[in-house]
């Protein structure tokens, strides 16, 4: 969905009304700022995840051997019993 040509002219109207032109240059600098800042930010965060690519310090394998079961196993003569 994107905005046409007529759609532009009235967001131009209304900001035009609503800031009048002596401001509306201002606020046009003061978003293209904040919209440079927020681009710096997200690719400086970008950045910094893909240059550190860490290994994981132990393989699953060795962690499930790790993990102990809270309860006993079930063996064929208990499951009997409670029949």
């Amino acid at each position: 969905m994107s905005i046409n040509g007529v759609e532009w002219l009235l967001i131009i109207g209304v900001a035009l009304i609503l800031f009048g032109p002596k401001k509306l240059p201002e606020l046009g600098r003061a978003l293209g700022k904040s919209i440079r800042e927020f681009k710096k930010a997200t690719n400086g965060l970008l950045e910094d995840d893909s240059g550190k690519k860490q290994e994981p310090s132990q393989t699953p394998g060795h962690i499930q051997k790790a993990v102990q079961p809270d309860t006993p196993p079930v063996s064929k003569e208990s499951s009997q019993a409670n029949q």
